[in-house]
């Protein structure tokens, strides 16, 4: 209080303020917490308008019960090896609640995209097992295919028509002739873009040990002339028949 018991000046504030460090004007004012004063409320959130910048804020974090993927209801058994452990969600955000239609909808897209992953896997996997049996690349393997069943077809035809023919220049004939398409076609083939051999399916077909199975003589050379057979040493399988009294003569 003044000594002359009058009322207070802005200098008597002020000196009183810095003897009992009071803060008694808004200028003064402090936002930090002092230790040594008790406040009612724990903490204040600040406004907004208070500032000429954005604040960071709190916001309110939602709690949920412990999540369980397996719904207590009946699954059919196709579902049961494929349920997601995380939260399942929809294109949009939303929850999806295990059990409800649109968690069955999401496990039938779902088990459907796993049977096709599983499919393909499997196709890739019999593809590859062919290849590597085949001897050849993928780029040729339809070729190498295609050329396999060709030649099979020509040789069950001549079996077939050797021990059932009744014509046998008329068989012949025929045969001939389907030799001869047999050659044009895979000569064609042979010529295109696709039957171009590549450096990795040469060095990938190179068997030295593996007899090549489209060079036979019924085939490949003239069938009038004659056969090349290993020369045998020794009596002939008729004059041994003979020998051993198997054949009269």
């Amino acid at each position: 209080m003044p000594t002359h018991g009058g009322n207070l000046t802005l200098s008597d504030y002020l000196r009183i303020g810095r003897r009992h460090k009071f803060l008694f004007t808004e200028k003064r004012s402090l936002k930090l917490p002092i230790k040594h004063l008790l406040y009612k409320q724990a903490r204040c959130t600040p406004y907004q308008q208070d500032y000429r910048f954005l604040i960071p804020y709190e916001g309110i974090m939602c709690t949920v019960d412990p999540y369980n993927p397996t719904p207590n209801m009946f699954i059919p058994v196709k579902y049961r090896n494929i349920i997601p452990p995380d939260p399942i969600y929809s294109p949009t955000g939303s929850f999806i609640i295990p059990g409800s239609r649109e968690w069955f909808t999401y496990m039938y897209n779902l088990e459907k995209k796993e049977r096709m992953r599983l499919e393909t896997e499997n196709f890739t996997r019999l593809k590859n097992q062919e290849l590597f049996d085949s001897g050849t690349t993928e780029r040729h393997y339809d070729l190498r295919k295609d050329m396999k069943r060709r030649l099979t077809d020509l040789t069950d035809y001549y079996h077939d028509g050797i021990r059932n023919y009744d014509d046998y220049t008329e068989f012949m004939r025929a045969y001939r002739v389907k030799i001869g398409n047999y050659h044009s076609v895979i000569d064609k083939v042979l010529r295109t873009k696709k039957g171009r051999l590549t450096a990795d399916t040469i060095r990938a077909e190179t068997r030295p040990n593996k007899r090549d199975c489209s060079f036979t003589y019924n085939i490949d050379q003239d069938l009038g002339s004659a056969i090349v057979k290993k020369s045998r040493y020794g009596d002939c399988p008729r004059d041994l028949l003979i020998k051993h009294n198997i054949l009269n003569v």
